[in-house]
């Protein structure tokens, strides 16, 4: 078994969404990501890496914790879940 986390490996997993939308309050902000195993080998994601492209995001988190597994040539949608601070402006966040 693999294990992926941050951008090791990121060529063995690929992410079906080119962004990944949440939505809610931000203690708890949900949604769904589409993964595939293209290795030879079960995988095991704990966590993605997260870009932020703006100065209103850099405070952030900068990774997003997943802790799923992928059987050989397996495609997935898990749930994810994600809080940020209370007092982050409404808005799209890029």
């Amino acid at each position: 078994m693999l294990v992926i986390s941050c951008e090791e490996h990121h060529d063995k997993v690929h992410c079906h969404e080119e962004e990944i939308i949440l939505s809610g309050p931000p203690s708890f902000l949900t949604g769904y990501i589409t993964f595939q195993n293209n290795h030879q080998n079960d995988v095991f994601i704990s966590e993605l890496p997260l870009k932020h492209n703006n100065k209103h995001t850099k405070s952030l988190p900068t990774q997003l914790a997943i802790n799923t597994g992928l059987s050989v040539n397996e495609t997935k949608s898990h749930f994810t879940h994600f809080t940020i601070n209370p007092t982050t402006p409404s808005g799209t966040y890029h």
